[in-house]
């Protein structure tokens, strides 16, 4: 525990500093290593070709129960910078040996504003941990972003790097609109949902979330306590991370709660872009809800 806090310690001083002095426009590119979809797709955006950005984790691992190996470990010491969400999500990184100096988290904008995450959450161990989902609530991403930002200055041209940042507030607009639209044709029904993911999302959208814990491939024997909680809150309809097995889906349609997917995308997803898959998961929500 105690090396926990010191490594914690560690990462939020050195992420709190001012950004890297600027460098030459000339120099070679930046290399940018990043541990979540949302946060490649920002700094990937603003990088343009003036930086390379990858995602590190395997596209099919979850990024948050990643255990790197030696070569990725390596790729990882060859960054410029790391860039990780931050709020506990990132269980491997206070196993790795990584240069805390070249170690972004970019969740310390965010500390007053971060949620309990009572139920579940993806660092190590059960409790009562921080949220770390909060890129899902587009406020809270633009501040995430403009730690991404201060690291590309000086690597980018003013001018082209706040074109490029106003063609991701403009994303999140969209974002914002959707989650209005979701909001008002919920209006004030509950929603489960498989695990607590969607707080920051349903604080922004107005939604009224249920959060339980239960696995997309759990037995088919756990829809029997999810559809006690449901008849309770007189819950029609369940969110998930990913698709539940259809024998759990219709297992739980017969007590008259429809499963819908909204993906936190915390991985690289099948349409590539973290815009147009949100998107399509929110319009298809809102189709959904509005078909009821």
């Amino acid at each position: 525990m105690m090396r926990l806090l010191i490594a914690t310690a560690l990462i939020a001083t050195s992420a709190c500093t001012a950004p890297p002095p600027a460098e030459s426009l000339s120099a070679k590119p930046l290399i940018i290593a990043t541990s979540t979809w949302p946060l490649y797709w920002m700094a990937s955006t603003l990088a343009g070709a003036e930086a390379e950005v990858f995602f590190a984790p395997p596209a099919e691992v979850d990024p948050a129960r990643w255990d790197p190996d030696d070569a990725a470990l390596l790729r990882l010491q060859a960054a410029d910078r790391i860039l990780i969400n931050g709020a506990g999500f990132e269980g491997w990184v206070e196993a790795s040996s990584l240069p805390l100096s070249r170690l972004v988290d970019t969740s310390v904008g965010l500390t007053a504003r971060l949620r309990t995450a009572r139920a579940h959450h993806h660092g190590p161990g059960e409790g009562h941990a921080l949220d770390p989902h909060f890129w899902l609530d587009p406020q809270l991403a633009r501040v995430q972003l403009v730690t991404v930002e201060d690291q590309l200055r000086g690597r980018v041209p003013d001018a082209t790097l706040k074109a490029r940042r106003d063609q991701l507030h403009a994303a999140f607009d969209q974002i914002e609109a959707s989650l209005k639209a979701l909001g008002a044709a919920a209006d004030d029904q509950v929603f489960l949902a498989n695990h607590r993911a969607y707080d920051y999302l349903a604080a922004r959208a107005g939604l009224r979330v249920h959060s339980l814990d239960i696995a997309p491939n759990a037995d088919v024997k756990d829809a029997a306590p999810t559809c006690i909680v449901a008849r309770r809150l007189k819950a029609k309809a369940m969110l998930w991370e990913s698709a539940p097995s259809p024998a759990l889906a219709a297992a739980l349609a017969e007590c008259a709660v429809i499963s819908h997917v909204l993906r936190p995308l915390e991985s690289p997803p099948p349409e590539g872009s973290y815009l147009k898959a949100h998107q399509a998961d929110l319009s298809a929500l809102i189709a959904a809800i509005r078909g009821t």
